[in-house]
């Protein structure tokens, strides 16, 4: 009953709310890969260059019943996130027992780092997914000697990578835990079966990503640079502050206590979850300069876990002076109290999650990526609901003239209007350059042709707008459109007959 509860709760808290966070950059590519290769466009290992395949080919498969894209897959980032609590309680379970099994998946549900990424169309869901199923294959691999958990385990890492070059990260997890939890030599023959059936697709799959040459492009921009000890102090002081944020101070502290709790007991479950906590801010703070909390994601579960063992330990202490009775009797209410007041920080959080994103206090380099900054798409919204308006009024069809900055490859705009009316023949999209000088007699073919808009990006300063003079006297501008801290987002005209605007509506700023 108990668990039916959490994965209800579960539902409710990735559900409510769901759409309320405007796609952005990344979830735009996503979104439409999964598209192309549902449409035959694009070839199934196309996106691979990028090192992402496996929830893509997913949402490939849900895209032809989809009436809403963005939303599929969201759905299944959720259900993913189904896959990831299971595990959550999995691991806990194993190694700390029942009570630490149903905080672990308390705190799994209400921590804003889950609940964010679990209802974002991004491979992270999956990759969280597959890494948390290599632990638990791990530590039952561990502990019963059994193969099928040794095949389990090897495929789990192996998906983990295809999900997302970077799985490659989980990898070391059945070693580690065989190491830990032992015994090691009994244990070497099971786990040499797990590394023959994972590592071979992973490590082709990796590979050939790497092989790419947007790969390489990759490491030039991402790997650090500078002396190495102040890289990795800066980056894991940056990093550390990522997961205070997202994963909020109370189950940080309880994580850290279970640390120290781990070192001083020298109890390997702890060290384990310790050391798995550790290791993806550590990895990413010894290779790359520049990284996105999102990265840190498969640290939530260790740490979550490592937090409700902590939690339980400490409940236990407090009443071990009680008499048997008095402790069975006081424990669950005492429980609950404890978890309400270590997940306050959470809850609070969560509502700006579940009502309005934009208020939600997140890391600078997300807030940037999914509010305030180019590759959002707080704005972009408003620019695709002037676009159904115009279409409301000119029933027939109508145009829609994107400008394309030469400088600027992958731009919201664009990206995110081409999804929203990808299943709507009466708009045509095109992208132009409005420097371009032969931009007067383009336009002056479409206001032959019929009813358009033109869409000028203006989030991005580094790629800046054309001078509309050029244009003033052939269109009227509609609205300009806003990030949520009142920055520009786009310019929309409304083009006029080609004998020019009669009198140009003032649109308010």
């Amino acid at each position: 009953m108990r668990h039916a509860l959490l994965f209800a709760l579960y539902l409710f808290t990735r559900l409510r709310g769901l759409d309320l966070l405007p796609i952005f950059l990344d979830e735009t590519l996503h979104v439409r890969w999964a598209l192309l290769i549902a449409q035959g466009e694009k070839s199934w290992d196309a996106t691979w260059k990028w090192g992402r395949a496996l929830t893509i080919w997913l949402g490939a498969l849900l895209s032809p019943w989809a009436s809403d894209l963005l939303r599929a897959n969201r759905l299944l980032s959720v259900a993913l996130g189904v896959v990831t609590l299971v595990a959550t309680v999995g691991i806990a379970r194993r190694l700390l027992g029942e009570r630490a099994a149903l905080l672990a998946g308390l705190f799994y549900v209400l921590c804003p780092f889950t609940l964010f990424y679990d209802r974002m169309a991004l491979t992270e869901a999956g990759l969280s997914a597959f890494t948390a199923l290599t632990l638990l294959f791990s530590i039952r691999l561990a502990e019963s000697g059994r193969r099928v958990f040794a095949v389990l385990a090897g495929l789990s890492f192996a998906l983990a990578v295809f999900v997302k070059a970077l799985g490659v990260l989980a990898l070391p997890i059945p070693l580690l835990t065989v190491l830990l939890l032992g015994p090691v030599r009994a244990r070497l023959g099971v786990l040499a079966l797990a590394y023959a059936c994972g590592l071979p697709p992973a490590a082709w799959a990796f590979r050939s990503f790497v092989a790419t040459e947007n790969a390489q492009h990759m490491a030039e921009l991402f790997t650090g640079g500078g002396a190495f000890a102040t890289r990795l102090a800066s980056s894991l002081a940056e990093g550390g502050g990522w997961l205070w944020m997202w994963c909020t101070p109370p189950l940080v502290v309880l994580a850290l206590a279970g640390a120290a709790l781990a070192v001083a007991h020298r109890d390997r479950k702890t060290l384990l979850l310790t050391l798995l906590a550790v290791y993806p801010l550590v990895a990413f703070s010894s290779v790359l300069s520049w990284r996105m909390p999102r990265y840190l994601l498969p640290a939530a579960v260790p740490l979550l876990v490592l937090a409700a063992g902590t939690l339980d330990v400490l409940l236990t202490a407090l009443l071990a002076r009680a008499a048997a009775t008095a402790r069975e009797r006081a424990r669950p209410g005492l429980t609950a109290a404890a978890a309400v007041l270590v997940l306050l920080p959470a809850l609070s959080l969560d509502r700006a999650l579940w009502t309005d994103p934009a208020r939600a206090a997140m890391p600078e380099p997300d807030r940037f990526q999914y509010v305030l900054g180019w590759p959002s798409g707080y704005g972009v919204r408003d620019s695709e609901r002037l676009v159904r308006e115009e279409l409301a009024r000119h029933p027939g069809g109508l145009t829609v003239v994107v400008h394309a900055n030469r400088y600027q490859n992958l731009r919201v705009t664009p990206l995110a209007l081409a999804l929203a009316f990808a299943r709507e023949p009466r708009v045509r999209l095109e992208d132009w350059n409005f420097a371009d000088p032969t931009l007067v007699g383009a336009l002056e073919r479409w206001a032959a042709a019929g009813p358009t808009l033109l869409v000028v990006p203006r989030a991005d300063p580094a790629a800046p707008a054309p001078d509309p003079s050029t244009w003033a006297h052939l269109a009227t501008l509609v609205a300009r459109t806003r990030k949520p801290d009142g920055g520009p987002c786009d310019d929309v005209y409304r083009l006029c007959s080609a004998a020019g605007c009669p009198a140009a509506a003032s649109a308010s700023p």
